[in-house]
């Protein structure tokens, strides 16, 4: 578990380490009530960016660390591709 801000806002989020940031993009544009998957999430932690799908920024957290998120809209059509093709796939859940 990670606690993720946006803005004023904050919420956990159920994470593992080695989860890539492609995986948590369905989850965390919910809980900050973004549209999915016209935005997409960054997230920073300890001052670093992590902005690519394949990027495994979880396994930097660590105790109490916290995670900042941004959205953007999206400039990559993986995850639309991904939610019309496969709408089961892993990322997606």
């Amino acid at each position: 578990m990670v606690e993720v801000q946006f803005g004023d806002q904050s919420a956990t989020l159920d994470v593992e380490k080695n989860m890539p940031l492609g995986k948590a993009q369905k989850a965390l544009c919910k809980i900050f009530r973004q549209p999915f998957p016209k935005m997409k999430a960054a997230v920073e932690i300890n001052g670093e960016v992590f902005d690519e799908f394949i990027q495994e920024p979880f396994s930097e957290c660590g105790e109490g660390d916290i995670v900042l998120a941004r959205f953007d809209q999206t400039d990559d059509p993986f995850m639309y591709d991904l939610f019309d093709r496969r709408p089961n796939h892993d990322w997606l859940r």
